[in-house]
Formats: structure tokens, sequence, C-alpha cells
């Protein structure tokens, strides 16, 4: 019975340390599987943080591939910009030294300080030419010329004038306007010699006004005449016989000529008519002049008896 009971007791034993065991073993695998998920947790967080980890450096390798981009432009534009301003200092210093010989040699170089025989000889040497200079509103008898002079000083500019307007010819359209008056009227202080052409359309009063101002020192006309002119309504020559003019005392040459094609009777009494206009001032029929010589005759009969 001893042996018995002690092997029942050990049996007893055995199945509580098996208990035991079992119970252990459930424990470690409870243990086991919270440990893994633990890790799978924790594989997770690492995989993550690793890709945000690649995501920055590749994030900071772009940044410092553009700044290092940005940086080379900065680079040449500062280098760039170095150099436009050493060519903008070395024009300004260019010019300070201009400026410095053109002050040590003013009194030499200033043509105001010249002779007035030498000025005179540039001027004209810059300004006068030999073919008339066609003032027109047309286009092709637009050509461009340096006038700067005019723009330099006072001194220069009334010279300039005087030799521009004094020494040239000029050919003018009547109807051309500068600021709203004629050509004629506006430089007729200046003007020495003009020629003028006159068609049909060209209002013969207000050319002959211009020409005779007071301020005229026009010495030589010369008028072409391509169509007899309208006056007082009309277009016969004798209508131009009605005319006054009083003549500029420097006028001493006076042309008038038929610049048509084919003469007619009319053109050449307009030509006529408009010569004695300009020559005497007036104009004279040959019926006038037959009644003012027999009035004449009549009153030295008279005085004779």
């Amino acid at each position: 019975m001893d042996w018995m009971s002690q092997l029942h007791t050990e049996i007893c034993q055995a199945e509580q340390e098996k208990e035991h065991l079992v119970q252990e073993n459930e424990s470690l695998e409870q243990l086991l599987a919270s440990n893994e998920a633990e890790f799978s947790n924790s594989q997770r967080k690492y995989d993550t943080r690793i890709a945000v980890y690649y995501a920055r450096i590749a994030a900071l390798r772009r940044e410092r591939e553009a700044n290092g981009n940005s940086m080379e432009d900065k680079i040449s534009r500062l280098e760039s910009l170095n150099n436009d301003n050493n060519m903008k200092l070395q024009t300004v210093t260019r010019r300070i030294e201009f400026t410095k010989e053109l002050q040590q040699n003013q009194n030499r170089m200033d043509p105001r300080k010249f002779p007035a025989e030498i000025r005179e000889t540039i001027l004209k040497f810059l300004l006068v030419e030999d073919m008339p200079i066609c003032v027109s509103s047309k286009r092709e008898h637009k050509k461009t010329r340096n006038l700067a002079l005019f723009y330099t000083c006072k001194q220069i500019k009334g010279e300039a004038y005087g030799i521009f307007y004094g020494k040239n010819v000029f050919q003018v359209d009547p109807k051309f306007r500068v600021w709203g008056t004629s050509f004629i009227c506006r430089f007729s202080a200046y003007l020495k010699h003009i020629k003028v052409h006159v068609d049909s359309r060209t209002s013969i009063p207000d050319l002959l006004q211009d020409i005779q101002r007071r301020d005229s020192q026009l010495q030589s006309l010369c008028i072409q005449i391509s169509g007899v002119p309208t006056y007082r309504g009309s277009q016969k020559p004798s209508t131009l016989g009605s005319l006054k003019f009083q003549t500029p005392s420097s006028l001493q040459k006076i042309e008038v000529s038929c610049s048509a094609t084919t003469m007619t009777a009319e053109l050449k009494k307009a030509c006529s008519i408009l010569h004695e206009v300009l020559a005497k001032g007036s104009y004279e029929s040959r019926d006038q002049v037959l009644r003012c010589s027999g009035k004449k005759s009549s009153a030295r009969k008279r005085q004779r008896l």
C-alpha cells in the first residue's frame, strides 16, 4: 500500500507539473504572439521611417543640386554685372577725360570765337547746296538734311539761318504750310532766292501778300506757271490785271515763265500780266495805255493853247 500511495502521489505531482507546464507553454505562446505582433508593428514603423528618411535624403539631394545651379546662375549674373559695371566705369572715365580735354581746349575749339569769315566759310560748306531745295508735302521731294547747327546756340543759329535760307534757292509749293503758315511767310526775313510753282489751285493774293512782307529780304523771284490761277472766281487771265503788288526794295530779279508742256494764249497772257504786276506793282492794258496817252496829249495841247 505504501508503494501504491507513493506512486499515486508521484502521478499527481506529475499531472500538476504537466498542468503547470501547459500553463507556462500557453503563457509563452501568448507572449510569443504578442512579441510577434509588436515586432511586426515595429518593423512597419521602421520601414515607414526608412522610407521617410530616404525621401528626405532625395529631397535634400535635389535641393542641393538646385541650390548649386542657382548659385552658379547667381555667380554668372554677378560676373556679367561686374563686366557691365566695368564697361560703364570705363565709359565714364573716358567721358571725364574728354570733358577735361574740351575744357582745356575750349578757347581754341569754340566756333563762336573764330573770325566771322571763317565761320561763314564753314557754314557755307555745310549748308549751301548746288541744286534748288524742294519745299513740298510730297514724299518724293523730301530729303533728310543735318540741320543740327540750328540747335547749338543763338549766335550760330542766327548765322546758320541767314546762310541756309539766304544762300540756297528754294523751290516752294505755295500750298505747303509750316505750323499753320506758309513757308515764304514763315522765313521771309531770311529767304533771298525762291522759285514758286503756280497752277489753277494757287491763291495768287495770298502768294503776293507773303512776298511783299515788310521784313522780306527777297532778291530773286522765279514764278513757273503751269495753269491759269483762279482769281475772284474766274480763271481768265484778264482778272489778274486787277492785282496790286508792292515790290520789296531788295527784289532785283523777277522771272515769270510757263512750265506747261503746251503754251496756250491764255498762259502766255497770264505770264505777261503777272510779270508786269510784279515788276511795276499793277497792270495796265493797251486800252488803258492809249487812254492815258490820249489824255496826256490833250492836256499838252490845252497847255499850248
